[in-house]
């Protein structure tokens, strides 16, 4: 009886159609490559964290808001590699070609560095609510001296971006502008925190010595 049951559901589906499955795109956030260099390189090593995950974002599926207090997952669109991961690698090679240090490794090892910048995506979503379509991007990141033990600057940084076509294909790319702007805002906001304690262990050690 249960064989009955079984062939005549997929009898159904044939007749329907049903019976050809959805194929799944992949993508992968584009990243735009550094700007030209600018400005003198701080005399020190630094070593990135592969960036962490809020807990929406640990799976492969791209994620969708269709009102504040629901989520959804497209099941045939998806990441062909963590998003985390390129970010990572998006903000080492920011801080690379700007040349803002000497040296720039992605490891979680426990290398003797003289900073170590942790990240997590907070947020790589689309936003379906509240009028038209957008994306919403927020990354956090802290930057450790591991020698003088203290956290020398901290922030999150969000952007938004709106999406301008009714597609998949059109979220990622408005995901990749807007991640763009939040990288740019945390090499800014990181090349100023390391110049300015640099100049400050300059001046204290200069101190010292008189």
């Amino acid at each position: 009886m249960r064989t009955f049951w079984v062939l005549m559901f997929v009898g159904l589906l044939s007749g329907c159609g049903g019976g050809r499955m959805p194929v799944t795109q992949y993508y992968k956030l584009d990243i735009p490559p550094a700007p030209a260099p600018v400005g003198p390189t701080v005399p020190a090593s630094l070593r990135i964290e592969p960036f962490e995950t809020a807990v929406l974002l640990r799976q492969d599926r791209i994620v969708y808001r269709p009102s504040p207090v629901q989520v959804g997952f497209y099941e045939y669109h998806r990441w062909a590699e963590p998003p985390n991961d390129t970010l990572t690698r998006a903000l080492a090679d920011q801080l690379t070609k700007r040349r803002v240090f000497q040296s720039v490794e992605i490891s979680d090892a426990e290398d003797k560095v003289d900073y170590v910048l942790r990240g997590r995506v907070e947020r790589l979503q689309e936003v379906d609510y509240m009028g038209g379509v957008r994306v919403q991007v927020s990354i956090s990141a802290q930057l450790d001296d591991p020698v003088q033990q203290k956290t020398v600057w901290s922030n999150v940084a969000s952007s938004d971006s709106v999406v301008t076509k009714s597609s998949v294909q059109a979220v990622v790319q408005a995901m990749s502008q807007a991640s763009q702007q939040s990288i740019s805002r945390l090499m800014t906001d990181v090349t100023k925190a390391v110049q300015l304690n640099h100049h400050a262990s300059v001046s204290s050690s200069g101190s010292t010595a008189h």
